[in-house]
């Protein structure tokens, strides 16, 4: 076969010379040839061609400019699916691990999804059609495949084999893999317009709380903590996006009958915050023990989580453990910073803090109390900031001042808290946050944001301190290139938002904002949609400088102080010609000027408009305010005739109390009376102990005088026992010596009846012989 003995003859000319420049073009030529091969179908479908290319593909792998050619075209990927169909018929654990390890290498080559469902569903049906403990290391494969291109999470839905893998990622997750519940809550982000019950993700996270328990018990801060508290805040995250559409998605519900009961919610929910709170307290609690010693990506890792935490709780304002949960979080993100923080950490945990605080505002109302924390945390803000050129650090600045601007609206409902915010925040402290506002080397997208950020900042110091703080403001060259920057590149609603402040202020801040435009060379002028309608620059410097001598040169002419009319008129004389070139000059100025004029004239007839149309907004926000204020003073004498009422309960808590303080007085006695009773047993008990120990002592004493006496005792019963033995003995012979006993008697009877008879019979021979009548 010529296409086999050519490769093997490359192969081996390739084996160990890798780094070759000559080498790597040939390897470059051997892929083009080999996708051209490939289109003609010409290879043989034998196991030996099969490794060969396999090993090749492996090793092209390592060459970035093979990857490069490969990047675009697809007939690699088109044989890859056939080479699959081909191979994993039979193919082995080996065989199988290595095309997924190809494919985790292909993650960089444009893949065409019709390709790669083919190979993902062929690696699927091998891994089904083998023992599940061989397969391991092939699914693990295609899982971290799945987690490193989230397009192939939704490609591996669309396989014909997808529900038993997907079971056996479930009880890979269910033994402890990490692994597959990353991919698993990936999978899940895919899928927010689907309800799945918070009761499925139940072996999730007892699976994450666990790790998360063994990285604390651990003390582990490394990757595997990132890992775990990754997973805690997707799952978090995941089902919080869950119950939103639930609330806000009708379609759900319809499909969803159980969900249309309002318990079958507040369970599901429930359940969700008491995983939550349990997480929460276990990350305080590591947050306590490692401070000193974590690192800034998991130190970020754990303010994210903080947030994530609270996520719940915005599904549903009522909560009523809203308030501490929010506390506690603030108190972790507290003790992230230590002194040698970097600028991005500070950023992160401030940002934290202030969701925080915006988050109870939002839920909870704003009080004096809250408002002075939030300010004295904005202080520390200003002060601890400092933006340069670094875009990311800016952006996240940005998010933190645009937080700031949303409390500070909250803070302005409540009339006492904005008088306690307009006492609390010195202007001093704004005008350190503008300064520190410059841009540096910024491009001019983020220097535009920061423009923006100051006018709306702007906005709302003239809501707490009207004008006579705004003006001062102004002075500032800082804030006047950031309203001017807003005027010349905003949208409608921006440069509205520039001019109002603007205006707000009167003429001598129009003059300011008006020089600084001038000093750029523009003028407002055209914008779409908006009260301004054309650009047109301004005159040049070397054109404004000729009119002013014209100027000045008519002044001077017109000078009543001139003495000597005739020195003038040789003057004038001389400079005739001059001055008709220059009136000439002048006139094409006045007629430029005079347009430029007409411009001004309409833009002031817009502002004018648009400055009325504010007025009128103005004064229906002073009758909002008027009736606000009505209303609370009516919300005061409420609050005075409950005052009174309240005192009045205080008196009869104090003559309570006075009753209790007595009762308190006698509870003490019988407790001082309890605890000598206590004493007395403790002693008792003392005694009773020491009395145990010499019983216990004679129990043992006694208890191996009664091991001694069972052995005696064991002793005897085998005396015993040999006793009985020949007791028995000697009873059958007693019974045997009895028998004969017998007989004997019985002999002894007949012997003594023979001897009776013999004698009755001598007796009655002898008698008469013997006869003594």
């Amino acid at each position: 076969m010529t296409e086999l003995k050519i490769i093997k003859d490359f192969m081996v000319k390739v084996n160990g010379h890798g780094d070759d420049p000559s080498v790597r073009s040939l390897l470059s030529q051997m892929a083009q040839y080999i996708i051209v091969q490939l289109d003609r179908n010409q290879f043989a479908q034998s196991k030996e061609v099969t490794k060969i290319i396999f090993n090749f593909f492996s090793q092209i792998g390592e060459f970035e400019d093979v990857r490069n050619l490969l990047r675009d075209d697809f007939s690699l990927l088109k044989y890859l699916s056939v080479f699959l169909k081909m191979t994993l018929s039979g193919a082995d654990r080996v065989v199988l691990v290595g095309v997924i390890e190809i494919l985790t290498r292909g993650l960089e080559i444009s893949w065409k999804a019709p390709y790669l469902v083919d190979i993902i569903n062929g690696i699927l049906s091998s891994i089904l059609k083998h023992p599940e403990e061989d397969m391991t290391m092939a699914l693990q494969i295609l899982i971290n495949l799945c987690s490193k291109n989230h397009s192939c999470v939704l490609i591996l839905r669309s396989c014909q084999d997808y529900k038993p893998v997907w079971k056996i990622m479930k009880a890979k997750i269910a033994g402890g893999d990490l692994g597959y519940l990353l991919v698993m809550i990936s999978h899940l982000n895919y899928l927010t317009e689907t309800y799945i019950p918070a009761k499925s993700f139940q072996s999730g996270y007892q699976t994450a709380k666990s790790a998360f328990a063994a990285a604390l018990e651990n003390h582990d801060t490394g990757d595997y903590f990132v890992k775990v508290t990754l997973a805690i805040r997707e799952m978090i995250e995941t089902t919080c996006i869950k119950m939103k559409v639930i609330l806000e998605d009708d379609s759900i519900k319809s499909e969803n009958p159980a969900l249309q009961e309002p318990e079958n919610f507040a369970s599901e929910k429930q359940e969700l915050l008491n995983l939550v709170t349990g997480f929460q307290e276990d990350l305080h609690k590591f947050v306590n023990e490692n401070r000193d010693r974590l690192l800034d990506d998991i130190k970020e890792s754990i303010l994210l989580c903080v947030i994530t935490f609270l996520r719940p709780y915005t599904v549903s304002s009522s909560e009523p453990s809203l308030q501490r949960n929010c506390l506690a979080a603030a108190e972790t993100a507290r003790r992230i910073l230590t002194s040698s923080s970097k600028p991005r950490l500070q950023l992160q945990t401030y940002k934290t803090i202030l969701r925080v605080s915006e988050l109870i505002f939002q839920n909870k109302g704003v009080s004096n109390k809250s408002s002075s924390e939030f300010i004295s945390l904005f202080k520390d803000v200003v002060r601890s900031l400092k933006i340069d050129g670094d875009a990311s650090l800016v952006g996240l600045t940005l998010e933190l001042y645009t937080i700031s601007l949303r409390l500070f609206s909250l803070l302005m409902i409540d009339p006492q808290v904005k008088d306690s915010v307009k006492q609390k925040l010195p202007g001093s402290v704004v005008l350190a946050l503008f300064n520190k506002t410059t841009g540096g080397n910024l491009d001019q997208r983020l220097k535009f944001r920061l423009s923006v950020f100051a006018v709306d900042m702007l906005n709302v110091i003239n809501h707490i301190f009207r004008t006579e703080e705004l003006g001062h403001y102004l002075s500032n060259p800082v804030i006047v290139n950031h309203i001017s920057n807003c005027i010349r590149n905003g949208n409608e609603k921006e440069i509205s938002r520039a001019l109002l402040v603007v205006v707000s202020t009167g003429q001598s801040s129009m003059q300011v904002v008006s020089r600084s435009l001038r000093q750029s060379q523009e003028l407002i002028v055209g914008v779409p949609s908006s009260p301004i309608d054309s650009v047109q620059p301004m005159l040049d410097p070397a054109e404004r400088m000729e009119v002013e001598m014209t100027s000045n040169y008519i002044d001077n002419h017109n000078d009543p102080d001139s003495s000597k009319a005739s020195d003038l008129l040789a003057w004038s004389q001389i400079r005739r010609e001059v001055h008709q070139q220059e009136v000439t000059m002048l006139n094409n100025h006045i007629m430029q000027l005079n347009r430029t004029n007409a411009n001004l004239n309409s833009l002031l007839e817009k502002q004018s408009n648009f400055i009325a149309k504010h007025v009128a907004l103005n004064e229906q926000r002073d009758l909002e305010i008027s009736k606000l204020q009505d209303r609370y003073e009516d919300e005061a004498n409420r609050a005075e005739e409950r005052a009174g009422v309240f005192e009045k309960e205080a008196a009869n808590l104090r003559q309570e109390g006075l009753i209790l303080a007595d009762v308190n007085e006698s509870m003490r006695l019988e407790i001082v009376n309890l605890k000598q009773n206590i004493e007395e047993l403790n002693s008792n008990t003392r005694d009773l102990e020491d009395k145990n120990a010499e019983l216990s002592g004679e129990l043992n004493t006694a208890t191996d005088e009664i091991k001694s006496l069972q052995k005696k005792i064991q002793q005897l019963k085998q005396q015993l026992e040999s006793a009985l033995s020949k007791n028995s003995k000697l009873e059958d012979d007693v019974k045997l010596k009895e028998n004969e006993l017998d007989q004997l008697h019985g002999t002894l009877k007949q012997k003594q009846i023979q001897i009776d008879a013999i004698q009755s019979i001598l007796g009655s021979q002898f008698a008469g012989k013997f006869d003594v009548s």
